[in-house]
């Protein structure tokens, strides 16, 4: 008899909480955004909140609520929190993805949060892997999780790396640079990493879906982020840094499925659309196989939420990308 309840309060609660597979602290407005995830929609909101209540020096909180010691709002992916099966089965996905590419190579995990995956990449046979984060916190956490002698940890900006010019052969950056202010500092500091061959590999948020209808130069609706960006804004974001680029998508739609999200957007707001994809999730919590979580190719007729690029052929130095049209 209390089932029925209990599930109607947890629909509700994701109907009235941030959007699907993130938990948002209290607001100060960011200067610096390095991590990738902090999900927690979907638990009543008193749980919801304290499950990642802020201890002093930790990347939820001071100096200011809400931000790090750098000046930013963080969020992250912990191992305790409790979140929706799907962002633990999509964040394991793009990390098995990029494994791929790290046999025998100098890696780096810029943004690696607690350590999971750079842990992973260096079980994928990496010869080294630098784990760096802006959160020193979360460099506690990385070494607590593993002793693997591959990997070593730093607390670093991901525009000022302690890493000398042109020692790292993949460079790992998932779910980041929706998060940094200067887009161009971060793909600059890509480039003096970089060997002349290698290779970087980014994840980032597919506006189309997650904010449907928006421009860019309309703030996302997740708090933490600076910026969305589309599949062509993406690429051409990228073009300014790498000659060759390919991309990737991860949890597809439709494209008519997006359509019915724009023309949500179109008639009832920004919000409606990002909850209406939010619900549409819903039943991935009785049922949500990792398998569909897998990076592909992007199919004409699919729409991915998140957008993978493993890009090649370093620029010697920045250059103005060819931007897209605005949308």
């Amino acid at each position: 008899p209390m089932s029925i309840p209990i599930t109607v309060f947890t629909a509700m609660d994701v109907i009235a909480a941030p959007p699907v597979g993130w938990c948002q602290y209290d607001s100060v407005q960011a200067t610096q955004r390095f991590h990738a995830i902090t999900p927690c929609v979907g638990l009543p909101s008193a749980a919801r909140f304290a499950s990642h209540e802020a201890k002093e020096g930790s990347s939820e909180a001071k100096p200011a609520s809400g931000q790090h010691a750098g000046g930013g709002m963080i969020e992250r992916l912990t191992a305790t929190a409790w979140v929706p099966p799907w962002v633990r089965h999509e964040h394991a996905a793009r990390y098995a993805f990029a494994a791929q590419y790290v046999r025998g190579k100098q890696v780096v995990d810029c943004a690696c949060g607690d350590g999971r995956g750079a842990v992973a990449l260096a079980q994928a046979a990496a010869r080294s892997v630098q784990a760096i984060d802006v959160s020193s916190e979360a460099a506690v956490d990385t070494r607590g999780r593993s002793a693997e002698a591959a990997v070593s940890y730093h607390t670093a900006s991901a525009t000022m790396l302690p890493i000398v010019r042109h020692t790292i052969d993949v460079y790992v950056s998932l779910e980041t640079i929706e998060h940094v202010p200067s887009e161009r500092g971060y793909l600059a500091e890509v480039l003096r990493v970089l060997t002349p061959d290698g290779l970087f590999i980014c994840s980032t948020p597919n506006r189309t879906v997650t904010n449907p209808g928006t421009p860019m130069a309309q703030h996302p609706w997740n708090p933490f982020h600076v910026r969305e960006y589309t599949p062509d804004e993406f690429i051409s974001a990228l073009q300014g840094a790498f000659h060759a680029i390919e991309l990737y998508g991860q949890s597809p739609l439709s494209v008519r499925s997006v359509n019915r999200l724009e023309w949500i957007a179109k008639r009832l707001g920004a919000r409606a659309a990002v909850r209406a994809n939010q619900l549409r999730k819903l039943p991935r919590l009785v049922w949500s196989p990792a398998v569909r979580y897998a990076v592909a190719p992007i199919r004409p007729w699919q729409a991915p939420e998140y957008l993978i690029a493993v890009c090649r052929q370093p620029r010697p130095s920045l250059v103005e990308p060819v931007q897209p049209p605005s949308v």
